[in-house]
């Protein structure tokens, strides 16, 4: 079984205002690649098709920012899901999404970095990617594109039985214990403005929620809904 990568994060050049945006889309034929929210608060530039998004020079100070969804869902004996996390593996607030049968269920904006768990599953057995991804910006081209650092990968290298689980749970112990023979001792996981390094423990206790997530939405039939959301307090 194979990783499917899914593209479901990109930099984005945020745009207010929006009359300009739409007179510059035109301009420079990128119309395709402008999103205005739902709410007209905002108008959204994505990457081109080299994942590079550059401001025009007719906006001042351009705004970069991150944005990725989750996504996914089960049929019958297969699954899919890709799911969000701050770095620090907590969830994020969304900013919408949809109802739509395994497609997206929430949309995240996040200034410099997040976490993003990928799953594909066939029956009772998962591949698992975990990676972090990182908006980078070059000041003097005026352009941003993300860059993405593995984490922990699980995947059709591994012995299927690593990962075998029966409704979403692992047995972490047994699991860790495995993984040991085919990963390195530590794991690089990005933390503040460099490197960390954390045994693999310690990174996959971190982000044990997300993955836990990533897998359950693999067993969601037909899911509607996102899995890994922050819930707003009441007032």
């Amino acid at each position: 079984m194979t990783m499917d990568i899914i593209s479901t994060a990109s930099a984005v050049l945020r745009i207010e205002n929006i009359p300009l945006a739409l007179e510059l889309a035109n301009r420079y034929q990128i119309r395709d690649r402008l999103h205005v929210a739902r709410d007209q608060s905002c108008a959204v530039l994505h990457p081109d098709s080299d994942g590079l998004v550059v401001a025009p020079p007719e906006i001042d100070s351009p705004v970069f920012r991150l944005m990725a969804v989750e996504r996914g869902g089960a049929y019958t004996h297969t699954g899919r899901s890709c799911v969000v996390a701050g770095i620090d593996g907590r969830p994020l607030r969304s900013l919408g999404g949809g109802g739509s049968c395994n497609r997206v269920h929430a949309i995240f904006s996040v200034r410099e970095k997040f976490a993003i768990c990928r799953v594909s599953r066939w029956r009772d057995y998962y591949s698992v990617a975990l990676e972090c991804v990182k908006l980078e910006i070059d000041d003097s081209a005026r352009s941003a594109h993300t860059s993405a650092y593995p984490l922990l990968l699980f995947s059709s290298g591994t012995p299927l039985n690593v990962l075998r689980a029966r409704h979403g749970f692992y047995d972490w112990g047994s699991s860790l214990g495995l993984l040991r023979s085919e990963l390195p001792d530590e794991a690089s996981i990005i933390d503040g403005d460099g490197f960390a390094r954390l045994p693999l423990p310690e990174c996959a206790e971190r982000y044990r929620s997300l993955m836990d997530a990533a897998i359950r939405k693999t067993r969601a039939y037909h899911c509607r809904y996102a899995f890994f959301v922050r819930q707003e307090e009441n007032s």
